[in-house]
This record gives C-alpha cells, structure tokens and sequence, in this order.
C-alpha cells in the first residue's frame, strides 16, 4: 500500500458508491424492479451507464471538468428526484443490503487481484485516449492523429478518465479498478438473476461457469468453446485415469490453459466488454420481465443505458436495440384484446429501439462515424473461408483410455439454452442474440480490420452462456429437493469442474497474491518474462515532472507538443503529440514522416504540417540533432525557452521559425515531397522491407498519383490509403525498401532521393534531377548473373558474390516468393525465417567473409528443386522447405541475413508460371549491388541499431 494513494482511493471508491445508489434507485423507482438483490446488482451498472452518456453529452459542449461536473449535478438531481417519489419497497431490508456490500466487496478484491496480474493491454492507446479526455473532452482524438475525430467505443476510456481522482491513482490503476468493477457488476448481475429463479446452492454449481473461456472476446483463429465436458468414445482401457486426472486435476503450468496467458475472470482487462454485457443483460431483462404498459421513464432510461453500450461495443448495442423490437412485440402481442395494444406496440417496439439510433447516431462512437464520414472501408458479406474455424458447434479432442473432452460450441449452448428456457423470453432473446453474432461472425469480413470480426464470435460466445446460466437456474429451482441435489451433482462433475478447473487456477493465483494498493512501479515484471502480457507494467513516467506540470497547467488543452518520448508525454500531460500520419485516423501510434523529419532534423515544414506548439528538448536528443537544427534552438527569436529541469528544457516555438525558407536536408521526406512533382506517378514497392515504409512514402506524396498495393493494416488505419494497380503503366518514380535493388529486368534507374530506410530511383525524366549524393555503396553486396542459359523448365546460371560488407551479415539463403504484376517483377511478401516462408526456401552456400567464388545453379520449375553443381560435375540439389509454386508470377530472391532476421534481398530473376505449366523466366545478366541495412527491421526500434544507420547515413552526405 502507498499511503499517498489512500485519499484518491477513498474519492474514486465513493465516486462509484455513489453512481451505484443512484443506479440501485433507478432501477427500482424507474425500471421497477421488485427483487431486491437483482436491483442491487442491476444498479452497479445501471448508475456508471447513465452518468457516462450523460458526460459524453455534455463534453460537446463544455471542457472536460465542467462537463463531469454537469454529468454529476444531473445524477444527483436524479438521485434527490428518485428518493422524493413514493415507491413500494424502495429500499431493502438492512439484512440484504448488507450482506450484498459484502459479497460485492469480495468478489471485487478478488477481481482486482487477478487484474493486477496482467498488463495494461494497448496502453498507449487507452492510457493515451483517456488522458486527452481528460484534458480536451469529447469528441476525443488519439495523442498521435489529433487532426481528426476518433469514432470509437471509447466508453471506458471516457468513464477511466472523468472518474480517475486528482491526486493518488493513475489512469493505468484506475483502468485496473474500473475494469474490476466492472466484471464484479456483471458476475453479480448474473447471481442475483440464478438467485431469483433457484437458491444458493445452484448458484455455487452454475456461478463458476463465468470463469470459463466461454465469456472470452480475444482474436482467436482457433475460437474457444463455452463448455467443456467427458465423454466416453470407447471402451475404458489403459490411460483413462491418466485422461481423468488431466481433465478433473490438471497440473497448472501456468494458471491458464489457453493459447497466451490472459485474465481469470475473462474479459476483466477489457471493461467495455464486461460492462456492455452486463449492460445488455440489464435491458434485456427489464424489457422481458418489466410491467406492461405505457412508461415513458423507464423507456427513456433503457434508452440511455443501450445508447451507452454503444459507446461500449456498438455492435452489441444494435443487437440490443433489436431484440428489444421483438421483446416489445412479443409482450404487445400478449395484450391484443386490450384497447390501447396497438399503441402499446408502436410505443414498446418503434418508439425504444428508435430512441437508441438517434443516441447512438449522435454519441459519438463508430454508429456517428459510420454516418458521418465517407466510408473509406467496407465489409465483404459472404460465407468465410473456413466457417469450421469458428467452432459453432463445438470440438472433439480424444484422449487416452476411451475418452474425449467434448467442447460444446456458441450455436449448441443457445439452443440447449433456448430448449430449457423456451418459456422465459430473456433467455429466447439471448439465445437469438448469440445465434446473431453467430451468424454475423461466419458472413461478415471487414476489409481495413479482418481481426475486429473475430470479435462477433465472442459475443456469440458471451450471450449464449448468459442464455444457459438463467435457463438451467429457472429449470433446477422448481425441481425438488433430492432432484435439484442429484441434477448439480452431476453438473458439476460433468461441465462445471472439466470447464472452469483451468481458470480457477487463475483465481488461486490472485487470491495467494493479493491486492496492491499503489501504482504500479517500473521494473522488472513479478512473472517469467516469457508471458509479456503477465504482471503490472508501469508506463514508463515522463522524463521530467517540472515540465509536465507545466504542460498541464499553464499549455491549451488542444496544444500540441514535439518530444522524443511522445506516447510517455502524451499520458504524463494530456497533450497531443501528432506522431502519427497526417491525414490518416490510424489506431496504432506508430510513426508518421512528417514527425521523423520533425524529430530527426528539426525541419521547419515538418513542424509546420504538425502543427507543433511547443518543444520538449532533452539534452541527448538536441546532441543528436544536425547542427543547423542545433543552432535554431538555441536563437530565442525562433524558440521561446521557458522552463529548465534538469537536462530538460521546454520551448515555445515562434512564428518566425515557421516562416524560414530553409532548404530541406536530403535525407528528409519533406525533400522526397519536394523532388516529386506534382501529379506525377509513383510506384511504391511493398512486403520487403520495413512495411511502414510504404505507408510513409504514400503519406509523404499527398500530391501524387500513387501506384501499388499499399494499404494501412500495418497502423490499424481507419483512413483508406488511396492507390492504384500499376498494372502494365511505366511510372515517373519506384519507391523502394534500401535493402533491395530496382531494375534488375530492365535499365538502371538513377536516384531520385535515399533515406537510412528507403531509395526513390527516377524512371522516366519527369521528376526532378537525382541527388548529387548517392546511397552509401561501402555496405553492399555485389552478385554477378552470368552464363544464364534456359533448358525447359530449368534454368542454369552461375552466379558469384563480392562482399564488400564483412561483419554486417551472416549467412545467405534463397527464396521464391510472390511478385508484383508490374513490370519491374518486384517481390511484393517478405519472409522473416524458413518457417514462415509462402513459397519455397532453399539453403545458401556463402557467408560473410568466405572466399570469393563462382557456383553454377539450376532452377527447376517443374520439380521446384534448386541445384548446384558440385566438383565431379553432378548437379546436387539444396535443402528446401516444403510448399508448392502454382500459376502466378514468382521471383527468385537472394537473401542475406542477420542470424534469422534480414539484412538485403537481391531478386535475380523472375518466374512467371502459366496455368498450363509453361514457365517464362525473365532475369538480369551482370552486376547487381545491393546496400547490406545496418539494422534489420525487426530491430529498428531499438536505439542503439538506429543511430547506427543514421550515423552511417550523415557520414556519407557529408
């Protein structure tokens, strides 16, 4: 415990009292709900639901502070409205109140222990969004795109950031509290609703069934099943007991027995899915078990609790928002002999689920974008390559002894749960709802996001268990007795214990840890570093605590900051970074061209493009800038310096920085955005190198015509990237990865511009002059084609290597990937290692330093087979891996390697195979230099790796 935190603590810990009295009172006064324990339970989600819509209104209108204030003033009033109407039975008896706080209390402790045994999941996305609403409100931006809206289930987010206390806790801890608030009110939802149709006993067999990998809304290929169960498949003979003990007492080698270690209770780092859930099963209910008849209150405030789900997972709350339609019409139906049943059906089917599209089209979410903006993606209907993937109906998996772990699927458990509970219409309507997601789960394919669909199936997987959980409590509780007993003992030794045995192991885990009241503390991680998503992981605090004061107090809430630390300086102060792609909503921070110019070089237009306020000047960062760079930092007419910490320093930038017309250095894009005129054509190669670099060069070319199969998966971008085939166009510039050469089919291009990433060559005479510097050449490989000479389907070349790179690769290997259809036949995949090769690998015969040789090869294409013709004059084939060349265009690479990573690629022919069989090679006779990358790209990121290469670079412009 950090006894700083404990004031925090106790504000953030009545913050949710309070939404949860105020809940509890509306869903007895306005949902009229009778059942104590359920109105309870129901409150704890109802109270947050309603005050966050509420601050997501007002946070449109006022800034972030006054807009909480106003949500809060608005929820009291309610609450004081509530207590003042007379109502039967509004509170409970103190006996269940109190009993209720306590159970609430320890299912909470736990739950937050097992959440502090794993990471913040996407921090600087979430950490990051809810610190910019707590500084700018709504509608919220990232830190790194704040040029345009974010439509987004941003609930969460918002609740962390208005609830997060001024003092004590940080937005990582309290997403940590939230999240286990969250799952503690739907679990407890969940009880009071088995409570209300069984006793105690059937809610001990069914209540562990929420820890099952069921509720689970991870992206899976392999998607988990709800239940899991034994069954005999054969005779018993040797093996059974070992097959029982794996099932019934599984050693935990870890708490979790699941493709990544994850959370127990599931979804509990994730509280927009435990909320929207508990969310959906409060409406849901109400809708199906309220009082008949014309009640406007409680319309409204159904209402407003799915609009909130929206803001939680708008897919769940369309859902909603349509079982709500049919619950309505099947409840009108019931009174068709009443007079007034016409306009109990326009009023219960029409009225609610319209009130919920007009709140979901103005809150903000992914519904507003959708009808806000152009869509700039689209969603493929059809059935899904391999439906099976998706385990609808479940699994077999045979074990030892005649047995098999049965795992029963979404679509079998909705309709063994809608077979239970055919006579209660919440669990037909959550049956029909898991069928739904089902369904939209095996049809649906979003182009920009393939991995957001396996999202569905997890919903599927959550309503259905929902549906079965209250059908088997509403068919144990009238059984009687010695009936109920025999009928839970045998579910809990055929699917309560094989299903929810791994994950208790989970609980076991966090109950022996505990709780840590304090934030979490930078260092190494309390678990085996082998699960990087186990233990709290402090965000890494900003460099100095002077600097973000100063930001946060004395800055514009909008402001926008350059720091060498943008995400860190981003969560530390709630200010926008602009690190991103200008133009692009993208939902990964990576970085964008015009903040590398910036961060590199300090360049004027780059600065000016950002939009950049303010400077966060480390000492190291400025000795790593060009000298020129360093020069205008230092000249107060250009930066304002106002305040030092330290080796930090914070600058004002001036408008006559922005107004010099300084040259732009060579290696910069702003240069590349100079050298290329307007409207001229541009190929940009892809799947070699680095794949950012593709995004970058077509970010940093808004005034081209672009050409080539770029796409922007690489940064989650919500933003099409616009770019055509290239087909048989010749273009004006080819944007390539430095670690492969262009035009080996064809003329040399001269270079247009080099960075320590990319080389643009000029193919044609339309762009501007090429640079007077050339790419660096002492770090290359030369490979020399000759003797090229065609048999069939076989090609035999020899081929000899000149390293002029010792020490900068290992080893050389060859590949046979897919190319592009344009006509410089350019490999358009990478691989990374032989396990992971598309088309072929085969092994290389050179390494850095050997002794120069000529080595004579044959390539097959028929036997897809490459040999080498050893001294006795007898071709030899090479190791290779397994797969197989159909028709397409394929190239032959060779690659060179830093142990299993990549250091340059050289293609040296092209293979175009017909769908005949006819083979057409296309290759290059002579020289080919290729410059060995200093730093692979899956190493990049590191610092040491990218000085390296920058470095390089400056020694060889200057």
């Amino acid at each position: 415990m950090e006894p700083s935190l404990v004031l925090g603590l106790m504000l953030l810990g009545a913050e949710l009292a309070v939404l949860a009295a105020v809940g509890f009172l509306a869903a007895r006064a306005v949902l009229r709900q009778a059942d104590d324990r359920l109105a309870l339970a129901q409150g704890l989600l109802i109270g947050p639901g309603l005050w966050g819509l509420l601050a997501n209104g007002f946070l449109f209108f006022l800034p972030s502070h006054i807009g909480a204030a106003a949500a809060w003033a608005i929820v009291l009033a309610l609450a004081g409205w509530l207590i003042r109407r007379p109502a039967r039975h509004t509170w409970p008896s103190g006996r269940t109140a109190a009993g209720f706080t306590l159970i609430a209390l320890i299912v909470f402790w736990i739950t937050l222990a097992a959440r502090q045994l794993i990471s913040i999941p996407d921090p600087e996305f979430h950490l990051g969004l809810a610190a910019l609403i707590q500084s700018n409100g709504t509608p919220p931006v990232l830190p790194w795109a704040p040029w345009s809206p974010l439509f987004y289930h941003y609930g969460a987010d918002l609740l962390i950031a208005l609830m997060a206390p001024p003092v004590g806790p940080d937005l990582a801890f309290t997403t940590e509290v939230v999240g286990a608030y969250a799952w503690t009110g739907l679990a407890l939802v969940v009880g009071a609703t088995i409570l209300r149709h069984a006793g105690w006993m059937v809610l001990a067999v069914l209540a562990p069934l929420l820890l099952t990998t069921g509720a689970w809304t991870l992206f899976f290929s392999d998607a988990p099943v709800v239940l899991r169960s034994p069954v005999p498949v054969g005779l018993p003979e040797a093996g059974v007991r070992a097959s029982l003990a794996d099932i019934y007492l599984p050693m935990p080698n870890w708490p979790w027995v699941l493709p990544e270690p994850e959370a127990s209770p599931p979804n509990v780092w994730k509280p927009p899915f435990t909320l929207a859930y508990g969310l959906a099963l409060v409406v849901l209910e109400r809708v199906a078990n309220g009082p008949r008849g014309l009640h406007w209150p409680s319309i409204l405030t159904l209402s407003v609790l799915t609009g909130f789900i929206g803001l939680l997972d708008e897919a769940v709350a369309l859902v909603v928002a349509g079982l709500w339609g049919l619950l309505g019409i099947a409840k009108t139906l019931d009174d068709r002999p009443s007079s007034s049943w016409t306009r109990s059906l326009v009023v219960h089917a029409i009225v609610g689920p319209a009130l919920v599209g007009i709140l979901l089209t103005a809150g903000g979410g992914v519904v507003t974008g959708l009808l806000a903006t152009p869509s700039e993606s689209s969603v493929v209907i059809g059935w899904i390559d391999d439906p099976g993937s998706r385990r609808p109906l479940g699994t077999l998996e045979r074990l030892p002894g005649g047995l098999a772990l049965l795992g029963v699927g979404p679509v079998a458990v909705a309709a063994i749960a809608a077979a239970m509970g055919y006579r209660s219409r919440l669990v037909l309507a959550l049956a029909v709802g898991s069928g739904i997601f089902m369904l939209a789960a095996l049809m649906l394919q979003p182009t920009w996001s393939p991995m957001n669909a396996s999202r569905l199936d997890g919903h599927a997987r959550n309503f259905a268990l929902l549906a079965l959980l209250i059908a088997a409590a509403a068919r144990l509780g009238p059984l009687e007795a010695r009936w109920r007993y025999v009928a839970c003992g045998l579910l809990v030794a055929l699917i309560t214990w094989p299903t929810a045995v791994a994950p208790a192991h989970g609980i076991g885990q966090a109950v022996r840890g505990g709780v840590h009241l304090a934030n979490a503390r930078p260092g190494q991680r309390e678990f085996d570093v082998s699960y990087p998503s186990m233990g709290r992981e402090a965000i890494k605090p900003f460099a100095t605590n002077a600097i973000a004061e100063y930001i946060r107090k004395l800055t514009p809430a909008d402001t926008r900051i350059l720091s060498p630390h943008p995400q860190l300086m981003s969560i530390s102060t709630g200010r926008a970074n602009a690190s991103g792609f200008v133009g692009f909503a993208h939902l990964w921070a990576k970085q964008g061209p015009d903040f590398l110019d910036a961060i590199r070089y300090l360049e004027p237009k780059a600065i000016e493009r950002l939009e950049i306020d303010y400077i966060h000047a480390p000492d190291d960062w400025v000795s790593e800038l060009p000298p020129r760079a360093v020069g205008w930092l230092r000249d107060t007419r250009l930066f304002e310096p106002l305040i030092r910490d330290g080796s930090h320093v914070l600058y004002r930038v001036r408008p006559a920085f922005l107004g010099l017309n300084a040259a732009s250095l060579p290696e910069s894009y702003a240069a590349l955005r100079q050298a290329v005129p307007e409207g001229a054509s541009v190929y940009v190669a892809r799947g070699v190198g680095d794949p950012l670099t593709e995004i970058r060069a077509a970010a940093a070319l808004p005034h081209a015509r672009l050409f080539g199969d770029v796409d922007g998966l690489d940064i989650d971008s919500l933003t099409a990237v616009e770019s055509a085939p290239l087909g048989a166009n010749r273009p004006d510039v080819v944007i390539a990865p430095r670690e492969i050469p262009v035009g080996f089919a064809g003329p040399r291009f001269p270079v247009l511009w080099w960075n320590q990433a990319s080389v643009a060559y000029a193919t044609n005479g339309l762009a501007e002059a090429p640079v007077s510097v050339p790419p660096p050449t002492t770090s290359r490989v030369d490979v020399r084609l000759s003797h090229i000479r065609q048999i069939g389907s076989r090609l035999r070349f020899t081929v000899a290597f000149a390293d002029h790179a010792p020490g900068q690769w290992t080893g050389q290997d060859w590949l046979v990937v897919a190319a592009d259809n344009s006509p410089l036949v350019l490999p358009k995949t990478h691989e990374s290692e032989r396990s992971y090769v598309t088309g072929k690998w085969f092994a290389g015969h050179y390494s850095s330093g050997s002794k120069q040789a000529a080595i004579i090869y044959e390539f097959d294409a028929g036997s897809e087979q490459l040999s080498f013709e050893g001294p006795d004059g007898e071709f030899v084939r090479v190791q290779s891996s397994e797969g197989a060349l159909g028709p397409g265009n394929w190239t032959l690479l060779a690659r060179f390697r830093h142990g299993h990573l990549q250091a340059a690629v050289v293609p040296v022919m092209a293979i175009a195979i017909s769908e005949t069989g006819d083979v057409r090679f296309t290759s290059h006779e002579g020289e080919l230099s290729v410059t060995v990358n200093p730093c692979p790209r899956y190493l990049q990121h590191a610092a040491s790796c990218r000085q390296l290469a920058l470095k390089a670079d400056a020694a060889v412009a200057r």
